[in-house]
């Protein structure tokens, strides 16, 4: 038993040596009083639960290390290592393995942690500067691209002669699966009372920080940050000194407690995104109540969101419990415009699957199996959400630290979400037979 502990011991002290160098002096200290802590523990204790699987996984890294595999290998297997213990916490030090909510250090480890309130997801380090696409969940292209004609299913990619499921997509002329039914709620932006202030039977704001997403600004209700101008409502995001502690400040409006629907129904938007890089722009929808749990449980729906360090794009996405991005199994689709001119974005929400449309143009299908909340979780009621968050996880990607304030493709001017209208209407689906 002293061979095999004293074995440990110079294991452990070899890997130590090699792990990186911490560049914040106090918390080196605590990281290497908490190792130093490990290691005398594990000598001493080698079947304490606390050491198994640490110094099983560093011995390995220490041999495999030795053996002449490459450094991005040893990488991925200290990652793997400190992440296996933080289940849902997006960061973890691979020299204490303790957890953590944000990356304070460059050397953390990213868990592709919860906790990021949703919309989409960072992309992947080293892509080259461009945001990927959400996972593909089978978009109109897709299912008719082997369809002469007729009616293709988006789950099985089978083509049909006649559409005997409603969400079936027709593969040529107008797709008229649906009828327009009367429209259950509205906002035109029109200045009724000539203050510039949103209508508060219709919105409230929901101001304060959001730390989920890594995001830098703070929400207001100053007129500055959102007002009503020309029958516009305008959302603007920008440099700020507020409160000595954001540097941004923007403007978020929901529709919580006042309005929320379900199933059966189009949500229909005419806006104008900002390009400015730093800027994430959403109009999106989160559960009324939180049915079958925390996010992304209850689900996510984003009905247009898009990143100014990507231009040209506009994505649609969904989350659930099955599907998200902290699994990178998120579903969702991008359509190419140029975002800064006026766009119509709408979905159509039935009973078995959603549809995205950009001036009409069907772009994504989210029809999965319905008699799973984890798959589908849009039985519910959801309220409406408006924003324009500024730098964040994805926002932020192609930047390092927050937009410049004088630069002219960030923050050097304001940059504005502009909406013409919100309009939601009754769908009434149609059978053929």
């Amino acid at each position: 038993m002293a061979v095999t502990r004293t074995a440990t011991v110079y294991w452990l002290l070899l890997v130590a040596a090699l792990l990186p160098r911490i560049a914040d002096s106090s918390e080196a200290e605590a990281e290497a009083a908490d190792s130093r802590g490990r290691t005398l523990r594990c000598a001493a204790s080698p079947n304490d639960s606390r050491c198994l699987k640490p110094s099983t996984d560093h011995s390995m890294l220490q041999v495999n290390y030795r053996g002449g595999l490459s450094s991005t290998l040893v990488q991925q297997v200290q990652k793997a290592d400190c992440c296996s213990g933080c289940p849902g916490k997006p960061f973890c030090s691979p020299q204490s393995q303790n957890c953590y909510l944000s990356k304070n250090k460059d050397y953390y480890r990213s868990c592709s942690g919860a906790g990021d309130g949703g919309l989409a997801p960072a992309p992947p380090p080293g892509d080259g500067g461009l945001a990927p696409a959400p996972a593909q969940g089978g978009g109109f292209a897709e299912c008719c691209a082997a369809c002469a004609g007729g009616f293709c299913s988006p789950i099985s990619k089978n083509c049909y002669t006649a559409r005997a499921k409603d969400y079936y997509e027709k593969c040529s002329g107008v797709d008229d699966a649906v009828e327009l039914g009367e429209m259950v709620w509205s906002d035109e932006f029109d200045d009724v009372t000539g203050s510039g202030r949103v209508n508060s039977s219709n919105w409230r704001y929901n101001n304060g920080d959001n730390p989920n997403n890594q995001e830098l600004q703070y929400y207001t209700d100053k007129p500055d940050n959102s007002h009503l101008q020309d029958g516009v409502l305008k959302i603007t995001a920008k440099c700020e000194n507020y409160k000595d502690k954001w540097s941004y400040t923007s403007a978020r409006l929901v529709t919580k407690d006042l309005a929320d629907w379900g199933p059966g129904h189009r949500v229909h938007v005419r806006a104008k995104l900002p390009t400015g890089r730093g800027t994430w722009p959403a109009i999106w929808m989160l559960p009324s109540h939180d049915a079958y749990g925390g996010w992304p449980n209850s689900g996510e729906i984003d009905i247009v969101e898009t990143v100014g360090c990507t231009s040209g794009k506009v994505y649609g996405t969904v989350h659930t419990g099955a599907y998200n991005h902290m699994k990178n199994t998120q579903k969702g689709s991008h359509y190419f415009t140029d975002f800064s001119e006026w766009h119509n974005y709408t979905i159509d929400w039935l009973d078995s699957h959603m549809k995205w449309y950009v001036d009409g143009q069907l772009y994504h299908t989210f029809a999965p199996d319905t008699g799973s909340s984890d798959r589908w979780p849009f039985s519910q009621k959801f309220y409406l959400i408006l924003n324009v968050a500024v730098g964040g996880s994805w926002g932020g990607f192609c930047l390092s630290g927050g937009p410049s304030c004088s630069q002219e493709n960030e923050f050097g001017t304001d940059q504005t979400m502009q909406v013409d209208f919100v309009r939601i209407h009754k769908l009434i689906p149609k059978i053929e037979g």
